[in-house]
């Protein structure tokens, strides 16, 4: 039983698509290209290379990702956004969501200066 279920959430290497978000060991990556045989994820850690076997060796599932608004209010959740790590900040600009690793521009506190965040980086905040 649990073999069918795990195998109902795994992606095949042909229903991967360009500029969607899955989840390979435990972090989630933006897929930034495909062809016929590879596909490269990036995320803010790494930039890596898939080919079609690794879609039958490991475990790798798409993921429904979450979107945000100029304006919203967000708890970071990254450490690699380490000056603004758990701190509750508001999205001041959105670059392409559909087709950018890092479209959410974060108000750092300075009127030129913005972190970039994956939306995975980043929580909305439920009041």
């Amino acid at each position: 039983y649990i073999v069918q279920i795990l195998k109902e959430t795994t992606m095949k290497f042909k229903d991967v698509k360009e500029h969607t978000w899955v989840k390979y060991l435990g972090d989630y990556f933006f897929v930034g290209y495909v062809d016929d045989y590879e596909c490269y994820l990036e995320n803010e850690l790494d930039v890596i290379t898939l080919t079609a076997d690794d879609f039958e060796t490991y475990h790798i599932e798409p993921v429904e990702v979450p979107t945000f608004k100029p304006g919203e209010q967000v708890l970071v959740v990254s450490k690699m956004i380490g000056n603004l790590y758990q701190q509750i900040t508001t999205i001041i600009e959105v670059e392409d969501p559909e087709h950018q690793t890092f479209p959410y521009g974060l108000d750092m506190g300075h009127k030129y200066m913005r972190a970039w965040a994956t939306p995975f980086q980043i929580r909305k905040l439920d009041y």
